[in-house]
């Protein structure tokens, strides 16, 4: 993966972030003599709101914006990319960690060809259960998309660097997930036709994020991150250094745009422009009124299908009680403030209520620098911070 920084000290990479409700793109430039990269240009495209969801529409609008991004990064950001990186949002994929374990009848010493055959095996399992995939109502072949250890453990003890080691006991995690084939193989010829470019990596988004959360100042006993869409809600919950589980259920932001408009009788635009004004405290009291009483009808269903998602969590693993939303700047206070209304301590390790923030674009400013005018958003720079990690070898 590292091969092509090999001949050059600074390289550009174009991050395609691909998402239930907008294509973002964005220039980073990696740089092997600095461990933090800088992110050149970015741009965003938001896709046609719909009704009634249609994965078919998503995924043709999907197409059309990924054109319209690489055509717009290659204009104005006056760079052509040495690799793709394109990250896949739950809509378009499923994920699990897999927890491997082995005893041996004797202390045996843990090679690298040990534990590739312990996880060859594994994902083996996963791959028959999960070789074919539901989409748009027809049945496609799946196709591997992460396939990483988050950690080995050595007779109970966390082992960052096990090879050689003499152990009776290995456990693995193994974060694994997988995409539609025929889903990758369209997105694989759109992009390396726009860039002129087939060096084209594939990743969920979940992963990145808790991967390029790693090096951030929080709770090490673990969070739970709600990341909110447009058309769903994807729940990871991370402890002891690895994900746990994640979950989902297809309820987003614009569920909520979907009441304001039936609380209204109105169009999607007029929704938006009563979401601004809920979040503002701006407008009349009868219309401030409506608005809280489509809010409080959204809150109640998807606070309820959180709830449904946690509880399957907690009853195979309790939670930490540390909780990060991540959502669009227009509604990501809504949703936090329905997190912290909710009553789950009876989920939570320590069993009392949980601390719920945004997880904003400044927690990774340490780590990722922003020398274009484009604003940032928490999706490009915990991406970049994300890209990084895999493509600079001296980080």
């Amino acid at each position: 993966m590292l091969n092509f920084l090999k001949n050059s000290s600074k390289n550009y990479i174009a991050i395609l972030d691909v998402r239930d409700g907008s294509v973002g793109g964005m220039l980073v430039l990696i740089d092997k003599e600095n461990k933090i990269p800088e992110k050149v240009y970015s741009v965003r495209k938001e896709l046609p709101f719909q009704k009634i969801f249609s994965y078919k529409r998503t995924f043709y609008a999907t197409m059309q914006a990924i054109n319209s991004v690489i055509a717009d990064i290659l204009k104005n950001s006056g760079h052509v990319p040495e690799k793709i990186l394109c990250m896949m949002g739950p809509h378009l994929h499923i994920s699990q960690t897999r927890i491997i374990k082995s005893s041996f009848d004797k202390p045996t010493k843990i090679t690298e060809k040990l534990i590739n055959e312990l996880v060859r095996s594994d994902l083996k399992i996963f791959e028959d259960m999960h070789f074919h995939n539901v989409l748009a109502d027809s049945e496609s072949l799946n196709t591997m998309l992460d396939h990483k250890i988050m950690q080995v453990k050595l007779n109970g003890y966390n082992t960052p660097v096990p090879f050689d080691k003499i152990a009776s006991d290995i456990e693995i995690s193994v974060y694994v997930s997988m995409m539609s084939r025929v889903v990758k193989k369209d997105l694989e010829s759109i992009i390396s036709k726009g860039f002129h470019n087939n060096f084209i990596d594939f990743h969920s988004y979940s992963f990145a994020l808790f991967d390029s959360t790693r090096g951030l100042n929080i709770e090490r006993d673990g969070f739970v991150v709600v990341d909110v869409e447009s058309e769903l809600t994807e729940v990871i919950a991370v402890k002891n250094g690895i994900i746990e589980e994640t979950a989902s259920f297809p309820l987003g932001k614009n569920f909520l745009l979907r009441k304001i408009s039936e609380e209204f009788n109105t169009m999607h635009e007029e929704a938006v422009s009563y979401l601004s004004m809920h979040k503002d405290n701006t407008g009349s009291k009868e219309v401030m009124l409506k608005i809280k009483t489509a809010v409080d009808k959204a809150n109640a269903e998807w606070t309820n299908a959180l709830n449904e998602s946690l509880k399957e969590i907690s009853s195979r693993h309790l939670l930490p009680e540390l909780f990060f939303i991540v959502a669009n700047k227009d509604c990501s206070d809504i949703f936090t403030d329905f997190v912290k209304g909710m009553e789950m301590t009876y989920m939570l390790i320590l069993n009392k209520s949980p601390v719920v923030n945004n997880m904003t674009e400044s927690f990774f400013e340490s780590f990722c620098k922003n020398k274009s005018p484009c604003p940032d958003d928490v999706y490009f720079v915990s991406e970049s911070v994300f890209a990084n990690k895999i493509y600079n070898p001296n980080v």
